[in-house]
């Protein structure tokens, strides 16, 4: 009776009042952070919520171009899945995500988000991405060269969830068309 009689009040209220009280969610998911995104302001990305204090926490991603998420156990993967969620899906920065463990669970790729779960996309990712260095340092100097302003690129954000892991398939990462000439010259 109680709850149904201040449901009614606070129906029929339509004053000031008084914030929520914050609680802790069970899982903070990228949808819940969303609501704390600044379209186009990289350098306030809420990653989280501080236990302590029940605020949002937030990452500026422009301080630095390498930034490093380490965890105790596996939530690291829930979290590079999340975080990559938000850069592409509120932010509408396009992100590629490199799994070499095969780990996302992220399945599908859009404009925005990309996820390369094996060997040979994986390969096919760090090519795109020397290409898009190098396209962008050209397009750099020529600029200057000319006497231009120098040019505003795109952010793109790189999710690699071993660099270990990415390292060694790199290394021994052998196209089609190489194994296919080893075993004619044999």
């Amino acid at each position: 009776f109680i709850r149904e009689y201040a449901k009614k009040i606070a129906d029929k209220y339509s004053g000031i009042s008084a914030a929520g009280v914050p609680v802790l969610p069970d899982r903070v998911t990228d949808k819940f952070l969303s609501a704390y995104i600044e379209k186009g302001n990289l350098n306030h990305i809420p990653v989280g919520i501080e236990k302590e204090t029940l605020e949002v926490s937030c990452c500026d991603f422009t301080v630095s171009p390498v930034n490093l998420v380490l965890s105790v156990n596996q939530e690291w993967q829930g979290f590079t899945d999340a975080l990559s969620s938000l850069l592409s899906n509120s932010c509408g920065v396009r992100t590629m995500i490199l799994a070499p463990t095969g780990k996302s669970s992220i399945k599908s790729s859009s404009e925005k988000l990309q996820v390369f779960n094996d060997v040979d996309s994986c390969v096919k990712a760090v090519r795109d991405i020397f290409r898009i260095v190098l396209t962008r340092n050209n397009d750099y100097k020529h600029k200057l060269a000319a006497g231009e302003a120098a040019p505003e690129f795109e952010p793109v954000f790189m999710i690699i969830q071993s660099m270990s892991l990415l390292k060694t398939m790199l290394e021994r990462y052998k196209p089609a068309e190489d194994e296919k000439k080893e075993t004619d010259d044999d």
